[in-house]
This record gives C-alpha cells, structure tokens and sequence, in this order.
C-alpha cells in the first residue's frame, strides 16, 4: 500500500492514460464502463499526461492505427507523442467532470517542458484541491542530446519546482532507459513515490525488428509482457539499492501472477495495456488481489509492499515491559510516531503484535515469536530483527 503525505492511500492504479482522463477513452466511456466491464471506481487513475498548452501529437481519431498497434500476445507499440489538450482544459473541464462531479480518485501527471513551466503547472494544480497527487512525466525526451549529468539536472530541477508550488504529494515516472537510479536518489526526501516505468523503445525489445509504424515514419515504445523483465529490473535495482522512496511498478503486469510478483518489492502497482488488449483483465485481477492477494502477502510477511528496511538499534535496558517502533521508515518515509506505531508486548510464548494509526488499533499477521522476561535488551532486538525483518526505526526497550 501507497501511502501519501495528505493521508490517501492506494494499491493500484491506472497507468497514465490507460483510462484517458478519467473516464476511459470513447468506447470505454460509452460502451465498456456502462456495461460494467471496466470499473474505474476500483482504481486509481493516473491520467493521460498533460502539457502546458496542447499538443497535437500523432494521435487522430479518425486512424489511430497511424501511431497505435496491438502486436499479439497482449502487446502494444504506440508512438502517440504527448496528443493532449492541455492544462487548461483539464481544469476548466476535466477536473469539474471527472473529480468533482464522478469523484474519481485522481493523480494528475503532467510534464513541464523547462522550470517555468513546472512552476506555473504545480501553481494552477494547487487551486484543485480534490486531486490526491501530481506526477512528473520525466522522460527526459527534451533533452536526449545532453551529458548524463545534465539529464538528470533537468529531471530534479522540473520535479524541485513542481514540488514547491502545487501543494500536493508528488511523484515522478521515469522509464527504462532514463537514469532512474540517479535521478531517484537525487529527490529523495521531496518525492512521495517514483513510477517506473513507462514504455520501453521499440529498439530495446525488438533490436532485429522493424516497428510497425516504421512506414509512418514513427519507432514508438512497446507495453505489454515483453517489456516485464525491463520493469522487474527497475523496481529490484531501486528497491535493493535502499534508496528510500517507494516505488509504483507498471510495466507487463498482464496476469495475476505477475501483479502478486511485484507487490512483493512494490508499495503499490499500475494497470495499462490489459485495458485495450483485454478490457475484463485489470479489474479481474484487482479483485482477486483484493479477495487473496493481501491476505497472502500478510501470512509471508509481506504486507503488500507496505513495510521495507530492517531494525536499526538504539535500545535502552530493561528487564521486561515492552519493545516499541517508533517512527519507521514506511517504504522509505519515516512518518512520526503518532500517526504509526508497533508495539509488542514481552511476556512468556507468543507475542501479540499490533499496529496502532490514528487512534486505531489494528493486528498485524506475523509469525509467533517467543521472548521471556529476563532477556536483555540486545537479545530481544536480535529476535525482533529476525521477526520484523521489513521494519526499520528506533527500536527503545522501555519499562511500562
């Protein structure tokens, strides 16, 4: 589970534009969503990236097989470039339409093209106040032509001043072949999660193989499956280089299987090509996650991708009471203590874990552990450490 600084908390979300703004696009909108096939309700939606004024692209409605192409096996290679109608016709008509009157729980992505044009969409997103987040599309497309460094100066400097000005949790997506890693690193502590990763060129998947739209004069980047290991790679790398911003994986997520495989390192996922190549698929999947899937991943440990790290040490002797968590790091974010705590009490056989927030008291599925009173400190670390290897924060030993 994503959780954001302004208290919303997700697990899984559209892709951006895999549901167009809000409500899909027109034969979701019309015939699909009526028909109950797509609920949107069920998710997330990250919307279609926004530019500051609109941009023509290669999409037209009248032969979007001109920059769009189902490849089979649930792949797609698309070269739509940005088509969209800009920031204000999302807030003068999509914001009214999809958040306020549909209620939808919305992320809106955009992507500034220089830092005054960050600054002055993070200002306008800041007046809409339903929206749950922004997410910086930094693909780095302007600036393919430049040193490492100055990509990755680009990306921070335009996420940086969306950060300031808009007044919501931010985020940023990067792909495959960006410099993630770095650019994660570097906004650490203003980020509230990295999305990774958008569509991989059609070059990297298929370096044989000519595009489909290359008689269009377009390449265009794949989804689907086959861009599934290009995605594992990405969230195993930042997960395991404990850079301390969680991570929202999207990518080939076209099956069960592969969406409980990433909830085991990700805090949260994103659903895209199965809503043009198999409609039913991502609210089928999103409800047997939430029938089984986070019941699973609590009896393993794992909580969804919620809980990452390992016990820091900073006890102070005692011969018994109780060992408390106190502020730990939530997928990379220390939150303060009264908004999360564990508690475990020490006592003779099974230890009874539980998770308190806002005044709420919740158990927390663990393996039993045996503790005895006349433990030490150090010892009873070790044993949490060993019990709660997810969980990393203060640990103090105190009397009660």
């Amino acid at each position: 589970m994503l959780r954001l600084s302004n208290g919303y908390e997700f697990d899984i979300a559209t892709a951006s534009g895999a549901l167009g703004y809000g409500r899909g696009w027109w034969w979701e909108e019309f015939f699909l969503i009526p028909l109950g096939v797509i609920r949107p309700e069920a998710f997330t939606i990250i919307t279609k990236t926004l530019t500051k004024l609109p941009r023509v692209g290669n999409l037209k409605w009248w032969c979007p097989w001109r920059c769009v192409r189902l490849l089979g096996g649930g792949n797609v290679v698309n070269a739509v470039s940005l088509t969209n109608p800009g920031m204000e016709w999302w807030i003068r008509e999509g914001y009214p339409k999809y958040v306020q009157q549909n209620k939808q729980n919305t992320i809106v992505s955009i992507m500034p093209e220089n830092e005054s044009d960050a600054a002055l969409m993070g200002t306008f997103l800041r007046m809409q106040r339903d929206i749950k987040g922004v997410e910086v599309n930094v693909s780095c497309t302007n600036v393919k032509s430049v040193s490492l460094d100055q990509k990755i100066d680009h990306a921070v400097k335009i996420v940086m001043a969306v950060q300031r000005t808009c007044g919501h949790p931010v985020g940023v997506k990067l792909g495959w072949q960006d410099p993630y890693l770095f650019i994660t690193k570097e906004l650490e502590g203003v980020i509230e999660w990295v999305d990774l990763i958008n569509t991989v060129p059609w070059d990297y998947v298929f370096p044989h193989k000519k595009s489909p739209l290359a008689k269009y004069g377009l390449t265009g980047g794949v989804s689907g499956p086959k861009i599934a290991p290009f995605a594992r790679q990405c969230l195993d790398l930042v997960v395991d280089s404990k850079v301390r911003v969680p991570v929202l994986s999207g990518g080939g997520i076209n099956s069960y299987q592969e969406l409980n495989r990433r909830f085991k390192k990700a805090a949260a996922v994103t659903l895209g090509s199965p809503f043009l190549t198999a409609p039913h698929l991502p609210n089928q999947m999103e409800r047997r996650w939430r029938r089984h899937g986070r019941m699973q991943a609590m009896r393993e440990g794992r909580s969804a991708g919620e809980y990452v790290g390992r016990v820091t040490q900073s006890p102070t002797p005692s011969s018994g009471g109780s060992t408390q968590v106190r502020g730990f790091l939530l997928q990379g974010r220390r939150l303060p203590m009264k908004q999360r705590l564990i508690s475990v009490p020490l006592s003779d056989g099974e230890v009874n874990v539980t998770l308190k927030e806002k005044g709420k008291t919740k158990q927390l599925c663990l393996p039993a552990i045996k503790i005895n009173d006349d433990m030490d400190a150090e010892h009873v670390v070790e044993i949490i450490q060993k019990a709660l290897p997810w969980i990393e924060g203060d640990m103090e030993i105190e009397d009660i």
